[in-house]
C-alpha cells in the first residue's frame, strides 16, 4: 500500500512541507483578520471564522475575496 512513499525524493518532501505551511499559514492569517475586523454584526463575523475553520481552503479564498473587504479593521 505505501511501496509508492518510498519513491518520493526528499525534493518532493520538501516542496509538499512547504505548500502544507504555506496553507496553514493563509488560514490562519485569515481566521486572525477575521477576528480583528469588524463586520457589523458578530454574526456575520462567526459565520467567516466557522467557514474558514470547517472548509479551511475555500473558506479562506472566499474570505480573502469577499470577506476582507466587507469589514472594516478595529484597533
Amino acid at each position: 500500500m505505501f511501496e509508492k512513499l518510498a519513491a518520493v525524493s526528499p525534493a518532493q518532501w520538501g516542496v509538499v512541507a512547504l505548500l502544507g505551511l504555506v496553507y496553514l499559514a493563509m488560514n490562519a492569517w485569515c481566521i486572525l483578520d477575521a477576528w480583528k475586523r469588524d463586520f457589523g454584526s458578530s454574526g456575520e463575523k462567526v459565520a467567516w471564522i466557522q467557514l474558514m475553520v470547517f472548509v479551511p481552503l475555500l473558506g479562506a479564498l472566499a474570505y480573502f475575496m469577499i470577506g476582507k473587504n466587507r469589514g472594516e479593521i478595529t484597533q
